[in-house]
Parts: structure tokens; sequence; C-alpha cells
């Protein structure tokens, strides 16, 4: 019961941030021990990390669409929303990073400009930059995705990164007064 808590995305604890965070976490290191383990082909490992990636961008889309929905509702204050957006965007870069890294060292082949001596927790820094230079719409910088899937990887998190900033920097109280409108007409309806 705990558990179903703790990932419920209407919950506002720390332990449930927490909890998003740590299924990022465990799911890039449980793809780079698959990675590691022998006769597991680098195409079947690749399709793990896609099929990872698009599962955890689903989730966490839909978690910010409930709260959006839930913020609205509740009529909460605008810098709980904030809080949370801060959260999710962290754990959106932090998630891409792993993404990233882990089609890095499935075929180094799959991203352009990487030095080739660079060690995993240097090469760990620099996707986690090359994340944040793509979510913050900064640029690509020296790397560079050459491959189809490190393209439509790079274009997933443009894509989540436009819908995030365009409900943050859209005007929010329109919104919210939108969504209010139709919630209480529907409770007119439902009398």
């Amino acid at each position: 019961m705990n558990g179903i808590k703790l990932l419920n995305p209407n919950n506002q604890s720390v332990l449930g941030i927490f909890a998003r965070c740590m299924i990022v976490v465990i799911s890039a290191i449980w793809l780079f021990y698959i990675d590691e383990i022998e006769g597991v082909s680098p195409i079947m490992s690749t399709f793990l990390l896609v099929l990872l990636c698009f599962s955890k961008t689903i989730y966490f889309v839909w978690v910010g669409y409930q709260k959006i929905i839930d913020v609205t509702i509740k009529d909460a204050p605008f810098h709980k929303f904030i809080v949370f957006a801060c959260m999710n965007i962290s754990v959106f870069i932090l998630s891409f990073t792993f993404d990233f890294f882990g089609l890095y060292l499935i075929n180094p082949a799959n991203y352009e400009g990487m030095p080739v001596n660079y060690s995993n927790p240097r090469l760990l820094f620099e996707f986690l930059f090359f994340s944040l230079q793509q979510f913050t719409f900064f640029g690509y910088g020296n790397l560079l995705p050459s491959s189809v899937l490190a393209k439509i990887l790079s274009m997933l998190e443009l894509t989540i990164s436009f819908l995030t900033v365009l409900f943050i920097l859209s005007d929010f109280n329109s919104l919210k007064e939108s969504l209010l409108t139709r919630v209480e007409a529907r409770k007119d309806e439902d009398e």
C-alpha cells in the first residue's frame, strides 16, 4: 500500500519525488547491467533502452498532466506547481542523460564529437550537459547524435521540453480558469 502511495501522481511528498528519481536511476543501472551480460546482442540492448525510454517518458508526462489537473482543481498555489515542475524537469534531464549514455555505451558511433579516452564518470557528465543543453534549447555544442535512434531520443527530449515550457510559460492562470470552468460546468450538469 505504501509503495502505491509513493507512485501516486497526486502525492506531493518528497518521498514521491524521490521514488520517481529512483525509478530513473534503477532502470538506468538495470540497462547498464543488461549491456554487460554476454550473449545479449547490441540490437536487443538498444531495443530495451528505447522501450525503457519511451515507457519512462509516457509515465512522467502522465504524472505531469495529472499534476496540472490536480493543481487546477484544488486551486493550489502556483508556487507548488512550479516546485513540482522543477523536480519533474530535473527527472527528465537525468532520465535522458542515462538514456543517451546507455546508447553511447551500446555503440559509440551513435554520437559524434565525444573523445574516446573519457572515463565513464566523465562521459556521464558530458551526457548530462548534453541533455541539459537540449532541454533548455541551448543547442548541441560539440556532441551530435549521429544514428537514427540517437536522433529519435533527442527529438523525444526536445518535444517533452517544448511541452513543458509551453505549460509553464503559457498563461497558467488562463489554463487554470478554463479547467475550473469545465469542472464547475460538469458539477452543474451532475446536479
